[in-house]
């Protein structure tokens, strides 16, 4: 009885260590990320030195002993990052992926086009005007005030996903506790040219970026300094609206 009993116990205590076992090998992640990483923490550890002694040194010998003075952990992280996502971005746009990453990858690779970009010159840029209801220093005479309506713009802005909050803020946010509601936040316009210091360069670049793209410089001088007074009106007003 005695030997059946010790027998029992051991087949037992057999049976739950081999379930621990195999609960913890299921559990482990094998995939070639989690094996990169766990590489790379094996990479930086320096087993020369007790943890109970300098945990620091222990956890990060190897990685001082391998890195500049002025590298962090953080910057190599992120220079890997970088390196990763350009990969990604190069990749060809496959028609199944989300919108956002096929809109992502076009434009990067658009950028990356230097030779469609010169080909291209200033084609593309004078065609978005245009479609944006043209630019009144190039129009000259044809500009029909009119047919010009701050919030149709805002909205074809919008829409070309160019920033829109120059004249007013708006903000959608999902509720912090339901975030099947929503709700719409109105504000200043964003823009910050209290400093008056910046007005002359800003009015500078406005000019040249005109001329480039066909306008009479004069015209562009006197109109663009009207629209930098409207600007730096602006925010002046937003500036002195506090902050909710």
């Amino acid at each position: 009885m005695e030997t059946y009993l010790i027998l029992s116990v051991a087949v037992n205590i057999a049976l739950v260590g081999s379930d621990v076992a195999s609960n913890q090998i299921s559990n482990l992640c094998l995939t070639p990320g989690c094996i990169q990483a766990a590489s790379s923490i094996l990479d930086n550890i320096d087993a020369s030195v007790d943890p109970c002694d300098d945990f620091y040194q222990f956890a990060c010998g190897n990685f001082i002993k391998q890195a500049n003075d002025d590298t962090s952990y953080v910057e190599l992280t992120e220079n890997l990052v970088q390196q990763q996502l350009r990969v990604v971005l190069e990749e060809n746009v496959k028609a199944q992926e989300p919108r956002p990453f096929r809109l992502l990858k076009k434009m990067y690779q658009a950028c990356m086009n230097t030779t469609a970009i010169e080909l291209d010159g200033l084609t593309t840029i004078k065609s978005i005007l245009e479609g944006l209801g043209g630019w009144p220093v190039l129009k000259g005479r044809k500009w029909n005030q009119k047919k010009f309506h701050w919030k149709q713009s805002v909205y074809k802005f919008r829409n070309l996903g160019y920033v829109v909050n120059y004249l007013i803020t708006l903000t959608i946010m999902e509720g912090i506790t339901n975030s099947s509601l929503s709700t719409l936040y109105i504000r200043p316009a964003d823009v910050s040219l209290s400093n008056t210091s910046d007005l002359k360069p800003y009015l500078n670049k406005m000019v040249h970026v005109a001329t480039v793209l066909g306008a009479n410089k004069g015209v562009a001088e006197r109109e663009l300094n009207e629209s930098l007074k409207f600007e730096h009106h602006l925010s002046l007003m937003a500036s002195a609206i506090p902050e909710q």
